[in-house]
């Protein structure tokens, strides 16, 4: 997980919904590594592009982690599928604006906020991706 990503093509631009995906994934014994290990294969599915994410079912969304490699049974991986859903609909209607602002002003607990306002995200979520943030940084 150590890599430098700010050598990727558009990496500064992506890497906060990305970031955000594997913070929302890595919950309930799998680790961040371990879903980091899985964002190329997440990225070829489509599930770092929020509003083609938020224009998808459910199903869809489900199908196409198992496809990337997430599989953790069928409830947490449809669980996960909502909330990516959930959060690829909110960040499309404005709320990747407002996370990168958030993000620029380095109000911790506006960021919080703003993230634990978030259908399924919680503490961990939040803790998870300002480690990745951190990391980028």
């Amino acid at each position: 997980m150590g890599e430098n990503r700010k050598g990727r093509q558009g990496a500064e631009e992506t890497s906060v919904v990305e970031d955000l995906v594997v913070a929302i994934l890595a919950v309930n014994f799998w680790t961040l590594e371990k879903v980091y290990a899985l964002r190329s294969r997440l990225a070829e599915q489509g599930l770092f592009d929020m509003q083609g994410v938020s224009d998808l079912d459910v199903g869809e969304v489900d199908r196409r982690l198992r496809a990337a490699g997430y599989e953790r049974g069928d409830f947490p991986v449809f669980a996960m599928a909502n909330r990516l859903v959930h959060t690829a609909c909110a960040l499309d209607a404005g709320g990747e604006t407002k996370l990168r602002a958030l993000l620029a002003q380095g109000g911790s607990h506006e960021l919080d906020d703003f993230l634990l306002g978030l259908k399924g995200v919680g503490p961990v979520v939040v803790g998870n991706f300002k480690v990745l943030q951190e990391i980028e940084g």
